[in-house]
């Protein structure tokens, strides 16, 4: 309240030339030199701004691969189903790094970042093989399917710290 009354003060002692805009503002008093419909403009806009707040999501926030899946049914068939999400995955990956080594991440790297988010398919699959137990593990068919999961999603989660370690550095480079 102090700091308030203080500016106000000072604002209307001080020889400017601006005019003093008494503003309601989220039931508060706010006094500025802006006019108050442009105060709320600013705010709306850096809500819509803010609305992103990751480097691959896209301004109206939908995400194709958060939906619901069905990983229901014989355990060698779930775990198929897994293995064809995570080795999708994979494969943007990999897509991913050789658009980055050729100089333009973009469009593929954004695609995913949106397929391993939480929520996504992919945490769905990712759930579902981390939740099997050994005496499970054991009793799937193709254990070189098993051992090839294991494998991809240490690599994807290596490569996503990775990608978001070169996201940081080109983004302080930009500034």
């Amino acid at each position: 309240m102090r700091v308030s009354t203080a500016l106000l003060v000072s604002l209307l002692s001080a020889n400017a030339f601006a005019d003093i805009h008494t503003c309601e503002i989220n039931q508060r008093t706010v006094y500025s030199d802006t006019p108050c419909n442009q105060i709320s403009k600013t705010i709306q806009a850096s809500t819509e701004r803010q609305q992103s707040s990751h480097w691959w999501e896209e301004l109206d926030g939908r995400n194709q691969y958060k939906h619901p899946i069905l990983l229901d049914g014989p355990l060698d068939q779930r775990i198929d189903r897994v293995a064809t999400i995570i080795s999708e995955a994979w494969t943007k990956s990999a897509d991913c790094q050789t658009a980055i080594s050729t100089g333009d991440g973009g469009s593929s790297c954004k695609d995913f970042m949106k397929y391993i988010e939480p929520g996504t398919i992919f945490s769905q699959a990712s759930r579902q093989y981390q939740s099997l137990n050994l005496y499970t593990k054991n009793r799937v068919k193709d254990q070189h399917k098993l051992a090839t999961i294991k494998q991809q999603i240490h690599e994807l989660v290596t490569f996503r710290s990775e990608l978001k370690k070169h996201v940081q550095k080109q983004q302080l480079a930009q500034r």
